[in-house]
């Protein structure tokens, strides 16, 4: 039996390093029937249940170590675990993982990696020391490689193939649940508003100097389980609650049925990119669309979505709870334009065929939207209200055009995802000839006939693209 250890961001409920994880077991599995995989995560029983997999407690030294000398091939990623952006800790972490497995003779591959920012002089020196001792490095973007080759890594074949999530294909998403999703937000809002209106009539109606009446705002104190629409405290008050539908708008008005995601995240003290989307928002939904406010890392980018409800004069939809990989996939699918910040929030929206404005906070949002011909609004110390609600309407004109530009992109881009599956496994078995004869393990890397990977019946990976890009270094 093969034997692999997966080392990444995993466990923490950010539904980006999640859909990577899945692709990933979904590939090797799909092209080495039966292996083993054993993942590092900091949610090990969460992980085992979701994903089928083996789990340790990432933060246990002598479990990972145990782990490594069990294991047959360390897999690094995939997602950006090359950079200290967030701190040289987290760099430190997954070279040291590294490092051990290389201590203990294992072959490493870092597995669509994407790099940078490593902008310390100890992050990029121990990022040279280790990767130049790998078996091979894949990552998921020309930009990534370039980034490695300024550090001075070389030894190892550097191999640019893409994300690992575009490997999944869409016609394998259930839908349903996204709808299913969708309604229960939507009763869940009537009957909060419905609550809202009770409470207005029983207290007393302020009146203007005009003698109009002005709506009540209903008192806040107290807890509230709000379901899946909403998970807070008093101290965050339900912004449907605050802003009560208007006449004439909504999404019974003009673009009825039409759905604009949001997908946001705390990222500087600065709040006016909050400010703008949420005025955005309001547009859109005097425009006859709804607004969906999707969480994409559980729990901190509930509350940036949040921020964004209560700035709103508008209702709009936010997703309070937790959701799984399939669910969010089956959410997107529903919806007919994203507005995102999260990098992933991309990638997944673009696998299920949806237009996406990015507002880039990291390279790799830019990365990415490039690569695949998507508007970008811009940095979040830039965004503009006019600009990028004609951006938003533009995309959505030219939304079959997009559409029709994703499905070539992205047939390129899913061959070169599962190329890093097939590309890992010949890396090990070249290294360890003899076990590709073992009982239980696959004859080699992936020909045609072999197992199907998530995509249509017996679809397998076309036109090997390993030949050019395997020695392709500088």
């Amino acid at each position: 039996m093969l034997r692999i250890a997966v080392s990444g961001y995993y466990g923490f409920k950010n539904a980006g390093d999640d859909a990577i994880l899945m692709a990933l077991v979904t590939t090797i599995r799909a092209l080495a029937p039966g292996a083993e995989i054993t993942v590092l995560s900091h949610s090990p029983a969460e992980t085992r249940q979701l994903y089928g997999v083996r789990a340790i407690n990432r933060w246990n030294p002598f479990g990972i170590i145990w782990t490594l000398l069990r294991s047959d091939l360390l897999l690094s990623g995939g997602g950006g675990l090359l950079q200290d952006v967030t701190g040289v800790r987290s760099i430190c972490y997954y070279l040291v993982v590294v490092a051990l497995a290389l201590a203990v003779g294992k072959p490493v591959v870092y597995y669509a990696q994407g790099v940078g920012p490593v902008r310390t002089r100890f992050g990029r020196w121990l990022t040279r020391i280790v990767s130049n001792r790998v078996d091979l490095i894949t990552v998921r973007d020309q930009a990534s490689r370039d980034d490695l080759l300024a550090m001075g890594i070389c030894r190892p074949p550097l191999v640019v193939t893409a994300d690992p999530v575009l490997a999944l294909n869409p016609s394998q998403i259930n839908n349903a649940g996204g709808a299913e999703l969708l309604e229960t937000l939507r009763l869940q809002g009537r009957l909060e508003r419905k609550g809202t209106e009770g409470m207005a009539g029983e207290q007393s109606v302020p009146v203007s100097p005009a003698g109009e009446e002005e709506p009540a705002v209903p008192n806040t104190q107290g807890t509230q389980d709000s379901g899946i629409l909403t998970h807070h405290s008093a101290s965050i008050p339900d912004p449907k609650e605050m802003h009560p539908p208007r006449a004439g708008h909504g999404p019974g008005a003009g673009n009825a049925g039409h759905r604009l995601g949001i997908v946001v995240r705390d990222w500087s003290d600065d709040a006016r990119y909050k400010k703008c989307i949420a005025a955005v928002a309001d547009r859109f939904v005097r425009d006859g669309w709804e607004a969906i406010l999707v969480p994409f890392h559980y729990p901190a980018d509930v509350q940036a979505c949040n921020d964004v409800s209560l700035l709103m004069q508008e209702p709009g939809l936010l997703v309070g709870n937790w959701l799984t990989v399939g669910a969010l996939f089956g959410l997107l699918g529903e919806l007919d334009l994203v507005l995102a910040m999260r990098l992933h929030a991309i990638v997944m929206a673009s696998v299920m065929r949806v237009p996406c404005v990015g507002i880039s906070y990291d390279p790799k949002v830019e990365r990415f939207l490039e690569l695949t011909g998507q508007p970008n609004a811009g940095s979040t110390t830039s965004l503009e209200e006019e600009q990028l609600y004609r951006m938003l309407l533009d995309t959505w004109e030219r939304r079959q055009e997009i559409a029709a530009n994703l499905d070539k992109v992205l047939a390129y881009l899913r061959q070169q995802a599962w190329e890093t599956a097939s590309l890992t496994l010949s890396v090990f078995y070249a290294r360890f000839p003899k076990k590709r004869r073992e009982p239980g393990r696959p004859a080699g890397r992936a020909r045609a006939g072999a197992p199907a990977g998530p995509g249509t019946a017996g679809e397998t990976p076309r036109g090997s693209t390993a030949g050019r890009n395997r020695n392709a270094k500088q």
